[in-house]
């Protein structure tokens, strides 16, 4: 039985830093096949408020981002690169104060409402610090103080780990190799990774997707599923603006319990809820060691550094496999 192979989304996560380097381009820049999820809907509607083209000027009205932190700390960055001001408001969630205290060490002044939105910023043409490092990973992070570098002209160097996220900087490097004016966007790889998990898990089942996101900093689960006995097979590999791309090929296989931590948690941590899924049709127990995890979907056991899960006896088989 072989899975639909309909076309992927946009990836969100590249849409919207594609979206917030096209307001510095100073010539037009298209996206093809971008998400039109809320969130890049709320950083458009953002950008609009501060940006004419690539001229910046203070927002007149406060900007809603929604319920999206990462397009609060995107528009953050933008607006922190540039001698203007704006207050973001919206849906609080998760603390800004990362990316807030990278941002005042830039030079902006950022005010936040106990750590979450609203923010009150203005930004700087004149970069008080050249050099960052990332003591808590954050990609959102990493991209504002890039942006915010890009917008006020300055080089800066920002260390620690890239917490799945070199696509900034591999955008800025392809436009500026080729001086292009559209960027496409691969096919999300959530989505492709949640198609995968189902091929994998049903017995004479197979899924081909193309043109998928396949960056090593977000495609963790790729890597899990060779470990558990179902390695899927990449074809086509290439890069589309700069970005790595391949065509994925996954069919059922029977699967095993590993242990998932350190960098194979940290690339694969987006798909928690899959590799809960995974661990419970895996013959043996899975163990994912790294701390506050949520809960998953299926029934686990808390350890002191992670969660544990009893899948399958090795000599019972998946129930789908006994209906079949």
């Amino acid at each position: 039985m072989a899975i639909a192979s309909a076309p992927l989304p946009g990836d969100a996560f590249i849409t919207l830093r594609a979206l917030a380097i096209g307001a510095l381009s100073a010539r037009p820049l298209t996206i093809e096949n971008g998400s039109r999820g809320p969130d890049a809907q709320a950083l458009e509607r953002g950008i609009r408020g501060i940006a004419d083209g690539s001229s910046f000027h203070s927002a007149a009205l406060p900007i809603d981002c929604g319920g999206s932190t990462e397009v609060a700390e995107l528009l953050m960055g933008l607006i922190a690169g540039h001698e203007i001001e704006a207050t973001l408001v919206g849906d609080g969630g998760p603390s800004l104060e990362p990316t807030a205290a990278q941002l005042r060490a830039f030079g902006a002044v950022v005010e936040t409402g106990n750590g979450t939105l609203p923010v009150a910023i203005r930004g700087t043409a004149r970069a008080q610090t050249r050099s960052f490092l990332l003591v808590a990973p954050s990609s959102a992070t990493r991209s504002a103080l890039l942006l915010a570098a890009r917008g006020a002209g300055v080089p800066i160097a920002v260390g620690g780990d890239k917490a799945f996220d070199d696509v900034t900087e591999r955008l800025f490097a392809y436009l500026a190799a080729t001086r292009a004016t559209s960027i496409a966007i691969p096919g999300d790889f959530g989505e492709a990774a949640r198609r995968i998990v189902d091929a994998v898990l049903t017995p004479g089942a197979s899924a081909r997707l193309e043109r998928v996101n396949v960056n090593p900093y977000r495609a963790g689960l790729l890597d899990v599923l060779t470990a558990m006995g179902a390695p899927v097979a990449r074809a086509n590999e290439r890069e589309v603006c700069g970005l790595p791309v391949a065509d994925l090929v996954a069919a059922y296989a029977p699967l095993r319990g590993i242990t998932i931590a350190g960098d194979l948690l940290a690339r694969s941590r987006p798909e928690l809820a899959l590799l809960a899924r995974l661990a419970a049709g895996a013959t043996g127990e899975t163990r994912i060691l790294g701390r506050d995890l949520p809960d998953p979907g299926v029934p686990y056991e808390r350890l002191p550094n992670g969660i544990a899960f009893r899948g399958l006896d090795a000599d019972t088989p998946r129930v789908s496999e006994t209906t079949a």
